[in-house]
């Protein structure tokens, strides 16, 4: 039997889905809601005004959920310090989204009104809270992985060119791959990404994993064609992750002009989310690409290009 009342836990905000890990998010949402379903969704905001969602996010939220109730964190190095000492046995990647006991008491008071039948995370920062009310309310939890975690994140430490980055980096994710594999193999069952990633769980021991792809917006392919895309590729994808920046500039320096020599005309959309100096640079010193900046629609920017790349 499908469940009717879900309870989504996000790391963040879901909209405007402006990155690969957002809208797949907010797309199933989007496919919950089409269902039947109703959706109280749980999420978290930075604390600094600057990167707080708009009242005009909240309330397109709103209208697409039951409920939405949003909580607090701090990040920078002060506040994961503080929460090392405080939560020793966590990552600290994980303890910024464990909210302090005065927070916890609006979400309790909303998940046992709304009594779902089942809880649904989106990553894994998000899982202790709701761990906590699968407990508390006998009610399943099932995880979206969409990395193996642990081994991502050393992959973006190792990348980044600052020694204090990467110092902070190194601190955040300690412990992460024991709370990994901990909170996978806890969960009722976990849904991966990708069938590399689930290979590798099951390799470690893990039977309750599925594969799940990308969802995408609905109707967001019916009526699309080569011949009508204005681009001949186009990227979706954060635009400040170290490892997405190392592989669109690959592919500018290595690609592009291999293509170009045959295709003249060879055009490129990259789009996604705050694009740092370095992006900015690469599309200035890349002909033929275009660079949009925290796209609202990601079915706009899929269906913009031909071929859709992920370097």
């Amino acid at each position: 039997m499908f469940p009717k009342k879900i309870a989504v836990f996000a790391h963040e905000l879901p909209y405007p889905p402006i990155y690969g890990g957002i809208a797949d998010i907010w797309n199933r949402i989007q496919a919950l809601r089409n269902r039947g379903c109703e959706i109280l969704l749980v999420a978290w905001q930075d604390a600094s005004p600057l990167r707080q969602p708009t009242p005009e996010a909240l309330n397109h939220v709103r209208k697409s959920v039951m409920e939405l109730q949003m909580l607090t964190y701090r990040s920078g190095p002060v506040a994961w310090i503080k929460r090392a000492i405080l939560q020793p046995c966590q990552p600290a990647a994980v303890t910024a989204r464990l909210s302090p006991a005065e927070g916890f008491g609006a979400i309790e008071k909303a998940m046992r009104a709304f009594d779902p039948d089942v809880i649904w995370v989106e990553p894994l920062t998000a899982v202790p809270l709701a761990h906590r009310y699968s407990e508390k309310l006998k009610r399943p939890y099932f995880i979206r992985s969409h990395n193996v975690e642990h081994k991502y994140t050393r992959l973006v430490n190792a990348s980044d060119p600052s020694l204090l980055k990467r110092c902070l980096n190194w601190f955040v994710s300690l412990g992460f791959e024991r709370y990994e594999l901990r909170m996978l193999k806890a969960s009722d069952a976990f849904f991966d990404i990708s069938l590399d990633d689930l290979r590798y769980w099951r390799s470690r021991g893990l039977t309750n994993g599925y594969w799940l792809p990308p969802t995408i917006e609905a109707g967001s392919t019916e009526h699309w064609s080569p011949s009508v895309a204005r681009y001949d590729v186009s990227y979706l994808g954060s635009l400040n992750t170290v490892t997405n920046v190392e592989g669109l500039a690959w592919f500018c320096r290595e690609v592009a002009p291999l293509i170009r020599a045959k295709k003249p005309d060879f055009s490129i959309l990259i789009s996604g989310s705050r694009p740092n100096a370095e992006i900015k640079e690469i599309v200035n010193s890349c002909p033929g690409a275009t660079l949009v900046a925290n796209v609202e629609s990601p079915s706009d920017a899929w269906n913009a290009g031909r071929v859709l790349i992920n370097p």
